[in-house]
């Protein structure tokens, strides 16, 4: 077991609380069914009861806990949380304030204080913020999105992974065509039935990294509850705009692909002799019209801050539109479905102005953060540095657009408005 454990984690007694984290994390994607080590029950009962073993003689504990080779992993973790408790820090803020102490020499170096691995690079690698503090960190940014809350989040559980997920390769609604190629048949009395063979494609996701790096000088700090909570609102507003602003106009190079550079999106054309810069009644129609019939109970209409007020003026006034307010709606209505001002679209006349989009039909693969988010202390300067990184991608379900099966024209669950200039 102990060539086992320094295998997976590396030398657990230079560190022991971070074999203690990393055992938790490994414990609890097992229970979740997430760990590739799911099955694996008596290794993970082993690692987990031997990094008790290791904090306990850290600690100088005459007498470890025995180990318990039966025990299934949801046990291990109540009793890892329970041993590991007393080497957790309550708050980030204490967390902090422990490692400026240590950098100013004031009193012995707390022990619960993580190196930051080489992912962060240089001496400014710091210390590892507590992952449930980090986590914390990344859900309320993910909360604070317009877009990605209603996208089709994902999850593969196996860290830094991507993940590769089947696509119906449908051109045509038209019967033969739906879904691939498959094929349902009303069957006379012993007639064989017709088998159909769909067609498939992959799309993969592949984890890219967005980062986030905050300086907050130590008079901000000295109050713990207003550090936490300035840190808080400034990661959660900047990562929450680049991810809205990814899934909108993304180039899926280093980042995600945003609906706007995607291959399924159609692009309505603009009325013969459209004023540049302008919106109109039919543009706003043909864009509804051009949404698949599954999709509209489920759209968003995503506009430019100066787009929004094109749209009330184009049809302001007629059943299409119905002002922020309505039926309890805090956005104006469109077709019945909401109208979002963005800062991230495009300026009034480019192309994505206006958009109406289904986000069930786009792929976010969350990863979230895990342990990627540090801080260091620079103490001559007074200032502390925090450092997240996110791990995720995101992209379109379809592969291309659709052609109706009794209408005319293509449909896709993205629209967007060419550009008026």
């Amino acid at each position: 077991m102990a060539a086992l454990l320094m295998e997976t984690f590396g030398n657990p007694i230079a560190n022991p609380q971070l074999i203690y984290q990393r055992t938790m994390d490994i414990v609890e994607e097992a229970i979740d069914g997430r760990s590739a080590k799911r099955n694996q029950d008596d290794f993970l009962a082993g690692a987990a009861l031997a990094a008790i073993a290791l904090h306990d003689q850290a600690k100088g504990a005459s007498e470890p806990e025995p180990a318990k080779a039966k025990e299934t992993p949801a046990q291990v973790l109540a009793r890892l949380k329970l041993a590991g408790s007393p080497v957790r820090f309550a708050t980030f803020g204490e967390q902090v304030h422990a490692a400026i102490r240590g950098a100013s020499g004031e009193g012995v170096f707390d022990n619960r204080l993580v190196a930051a691995n080489s992912e962060f690079g240089g001496a400014e690698g710091g210390f590892l913020v507590q992952p449930e503090f980090a986590a914390a960190l990344m859900r309320s940014a993910i909360e604070e999105t317009i877009l990605a809350r209603l996208c089709d989040r994902r999850r593969n559980g196996r860290g830094r992974a991507g993940l590769t997920l089947p696509m119906i390769d449908e051109t045509s609604r038209a019967d033969g065509s739906r879904l691939g190629g498959v094929r349902a048949n009303w069957l006379r009395e012993g007639q064989a039935i017709d088998v159909s063979r769909p067609r498939y494609a992959e799309l993969n996701l592949t984890p890219q990294k967005l980062a986030v790096v905050v300086w907050v000088t130590e008079e901000l700090f000295a109050d713990a509850v207003g550090f936490e909570d300035h840190l808080q609102a400034v990661i959660r507003s900047e990562l929450a705009y680049v991810v809205d602003q990814a899934i909108v106009a993304g180039t899926g190079a280093g980042e995600p692909l945003g609906f706007l550079n995607a291959p399924a999106t159609i692009s309505v054309a603009k009325e013969s002799g459209q004023a540049a810069g302008t919106i109109v009644a039919q543009n706003v129609r043909k864009m509804w019209k051009t949404l698949p019939v599954a999709s509209r109970r489920r759209a968003v209409w995503i506009a430019n801050e100066d787009a929004e007020t094109a749209v009330e003026e184009a049809i302001g006034g007629t059943a299409a539109y119905q002002p922020a307010g309505t039926n309890g709606s805090v956005y104006p209505l469109v077709y019945g479905r909401p109208l979002i001002a963005m800062e991230q679209a495009p300026p009034l006349g480019q192309p994505g102005d206006l958009s109406v989009v289904d986000l069930s039909q786009y792929l976010l693969l969350d990863l979230g953060i895990r342990a990627a988010a540090s801080f260091h202390v620079r103490f001559v300067e007074d200032e502390v540095l925090v450092r997240l990184i996110w791990r995720g991608d995101g992209a379109p379900a379809w592969r291309s657009s659709v052609a109706s099966a009794n209408g005319s024209g293509d449909r896709s669950p993205f629209v967007t408005l060419q550009a008026r200039t």
